[in-house]
């Protein structure tokens, strides 16, 4: 089989898997697509290229292991073994239908001529930006920006003298949330930003469900549409979005707030 064909029936391959893991969770914000080859690696990459999908975050084999403490610790990273992707429309189903009338149907080896023309066709897709998608029905009033969903966490360290620390939300460093580390969200945000340990979903049930849902003050008072941003793979916690940590010093920086010492 030839190079291009392999690549096409590569991307085939994930573009059939993200359509059944649409359909079988249609209720979740994001979409995860396995990445067990170099072959769905570069699959992936050319639908990142084409415009179709989106990534949200990388699955890493395991974000506590020990091995990716010390693949860090030297320099390295842990393998990705997957992605949480956002699909991009109308540009994703164009690639859908395309790819099933001339990969998806086709089980015999492709023509030299039928491959040529879907590689043009790719081509022309990574070449082109995606024409412009349809309003969503999670669309503000006219005149008024259109609610996104939560994309990134950033936490600021909890002062020693008290319990409550600060979360912002999508780099919006004009408003922050408090949060209480003595209380299960807080806690579970906080532990999440560490990232030392193992958090078992079974003992943190509560929290991960209220983080989840529309309930949340990270949706609540932000805007932001009801986002999925953590999952529960192997029994243990993973957020979909990124979370990090940062000091108070930093976060002063990024706000525009002056320092004490100033």
């Amino acid at each position: 089989m030839r190079p291009e064909e392999k690549l096409h029936r590569a991307i085939w391959s994930a573009i059939d898997e993200i359509a059944q893991e649409k359909l079988a969770t249609p209720d979740d914000e994001w979409v995860l697509i396995g990445c067990h080859s170099t072959e769905r690696k570069r699959a992936v990459q050319a639908l990142v290229k084409s415009g179709a999908i989106k990534i949200v975050n990388s699955k890493y084999r395991s974000l506590f292991s020990a091995l990716r403490v010390l693949q860090e610790m030297q320099g390295g990273e842990e393998e990705v073994i997957g992605y949480y992707i956002d699909t991009i429309e109308p540009r994703y189903t164009e690639m859908l239908d395309f790819y099933y009338d001339n990969i998806g149907k086709r089980d015999e080896d492709l023509i030299k001529g039928d491959v040529a023309k879907v590689t043009d066709q790719l081509k022309t897709w990574q070449g082109s930006k995606p024409a412009p998608a349809l309003p969503e029905k999670n669309t503000s009033p006219a005149g008024k920006t259109p609610e996104k969903k939560i994309e990134k966490l950033t936490v600021v360290e909890k002062p020693k003298h008290t319990s409550t620390f600060k979360v912002v939300v999508n780099d919006n460093y004009n408003m922050s949330l408090p949060f209480d580390a003595n209380k299960n969200t807080g806690g579970l945000l906080l532990k999440l930003a560490e990232k030392k340990e193992p958090i078992p979903y079974s003992e943190h049930k509560q929290p991960f469900d209220h983080l989840n849902s529309p309930d949340s003050q990270l949706v609540t008072k932000t805007g932001c549409v009801r986002t999925k941003i953590l999952a529960s793979e192997a029994g243990q916690i993973t957020p979909i979005v990124e979370i990090e940590m940062i000091t108070e010093k930093q976060f002063k920086q990024r706000s525009g707030k002056p320092l004490k010492n100033a």
